[in-house]
């Protein structure tokens, strides 16, 4: 699947049921990953290369903090565009989910 800036992802993902048969997949790859996680293994070091071919190094649990701080961030671009067309979106305080989930 080509990433570039000019990437148009309604050819891979036309229909709302589309996407959310590929995130159904994705979150099925996660759970799996997450439930065979060990200590020794969020401790480890990983090496990678941005997209622009810049080497790093981070530690496991961190990254794995990024993402859920990153996806924060987009979660809010995300609400943004969303009123922007005049659509009101649901809910994404952690806190509201926690006080839903004991009810």
């Amino acid at each position: 699947m080509d990433q570039s800036p000019l990437y148009d992802c309604r050819k891979d993902y036309p229909t709302t049921t589309a996407v959310q048969r590929k995130w159904d997949e994705v979150e099925q790859g996660m759970s799996e990953f997450v439930s065979e996680l060990t200590d020794e293994r969020l401790s480890s070091v990983l090496i990678y290369k941005t997209m622009e071919g810049k080497q790093f190094s981070n530690i496991l649990w961190q990254m794995m903090q990024h993402l859920i701080n990153h996806s924060t961030y987009h979660r809010g671009q995300v609400v943004t565009m969303l009123r922007q067309l005049g659509v009101k979106p649901i809910g994404t305080d952690l806190i509201t989910f926690y006080r839903e989930k004991q009810s």
